[in-house]
């Protein structure tokens, strides 16, 4: 059982549905062309079966039903990724699989009684120079998909365990040096911008300031040393 030659480079797939189906017999998937191959049902890819993906990319093959693909059955990948599900307890039973040139290799299902290399992937072909000699241990689950493009060279030894969930998006380019350690839980949402902030705040503000401040002016008279008051406004 064969793919048609044409159009090259569109999936083959080849349908063994039905009890010895295919059964001692040849499946072979088109060259350069992904390839699919379903053995359903009892028997369907069983016997002597030969299962030949060699000249393909990336290849799937499914067994799926009663010693559908056991025995003496040769399954040959491509040279792409190549899969092999065995949906039932005994549909892979005795069979081989050939990974030759394939890229990576994966068996899902009951692969027990398989004889099939471990599952592997082909390693990146352009690993880093200079690889972390201490690597996390927790990674996390929940990489960022748009990671900085210039980490920073100095960062936190202690870093905070709650981070923000909506970080400022223009931070300030001249940090405090000395941050409160007790930062207040409820800021104001309307702060007022002062140039000239008072160097000695008081250590104990009032809880309950009234709301329109007075202006007073006061003069001391420097030979008695009493305070007048000229006029007293409330601010606008």
């Amino acid at each position: 059982c064969n793919c048609n030659s044409s159009p090259a480079g569109e999936t083959c797939i080849l349908e063994c549905r039905g009890g010895d189906k295919c059964k001692d017999g040849t499946l072979t998937c088109r060259a350069g062309s992904p390839c699919q191959i379903n053995c359903i049902g009892s028997n369907s890819c069983a016997g002597n079966s030969h299962i030949d993906g060699n000249d393909a990319t990336d290849f799937d093959l499914t067994c799926d039903g009663p010693d559908a693909c056991k025995g003496n059955t040769i399954i040959n990948c491509g040279d792409g990724d190549c899969s092999v599900s065995c949906d039932s307890s005994n549909s892979c039973e005795d069979a081989t699989v050939n990974v030759g040139d394939a890229q990576s290799f994966q068996c899902t299902g009951s692969c027990g009684s398989i004889s099939a290399p471990s599952p592997f992937a082909a390693p990146t072909p352009n690993p880093t120079d200079n690889p972390t000699m201490r690597p996390t241990l927790k990674p996390t689950a929940n990489p960022s998909l748009s990671p900085t493009a210039k980490p920073t060279n100095n960062p936190s030894h202690n870093p905070t365990k709650s981070p923000s969930k909506s970080p400022t998006i223009s931070p300030t380019l001249n940090p405090s040096n000395n941050p409160t350690v007790t930062p207040t839980k409820a800021p104001t949402q309307s702060p007022i911008i002062t140039r000239d902030p008072t160097s000695s705040p008081t250590g104990s503000p009032s809880k309950r300031p009234t709301e329109p401040p007075t202006s007073t002016s006061v003069v001391i008279n420097a030979e008695t040393g009493k305070q007048n008051v000229l006029g007293t406004t409330q601010s606008p």
